[in-house]
């Protein structure tokens, strides 16, 4: 997230900026609820709660993090739509989840292939070589 930030991937308008520093803060507190898991497991506080659902309400916002990245044009060619491609595990997992109890490796190879993805596109500088 801080890689597309500092690429500026959402534009510069207001609307693209507010939408990124949510996804900042929501992946922030996803993060730390690993941390707090680890250190209080079941915990039933405030702040146990909220950063427990701070990860999948930060894949929602990422849909829309995926959306003003496309509209923002900053990122080149196939490379825009990558962010939208991050949170769709989601809904692939909880569709495939109803076929059997394997299917939701699919979402986990979503995961990876998605993310994997976002890296590259930060790492290229959001920028298509040309040859």
């Amino acid at each position: 997230m801080l890689g597309l930030w500092t690429l500026r991937a959402a534009g510069d308008r207001l609307p693209g900026k507010i939408v990124l520093g949510l996804e900042l803060v929501g992946v922030v507190l996803a993060s730390f609820f690993q941390v707090y898991e680890f250190v209080a497991p079941g915990s039933d506080s405030l702040l146990f709660t909220i950063t427990d659902a701070a990860w999948p309400l930060s894949m929602l916002v990422l849909i829309l993090v995926g959306i003003a990245v496309l509209r923002a044009r900053v990122l080149q060619g196939w490379m825009r739509f990558v962010p939208i491609l991050c949170p769709l595990w989601m809904p692939i997992t909880i569709a495939a989840s109803a076929f059997g109890e394997r299917a939701g490796d699919l979402g986990s190879i979503s995961t990876a292939i998605g993310w994997f993805l976002l890296g590259y596109v930060v790492w290229r500088g959001g920028k298509i070589a040309r040859g």
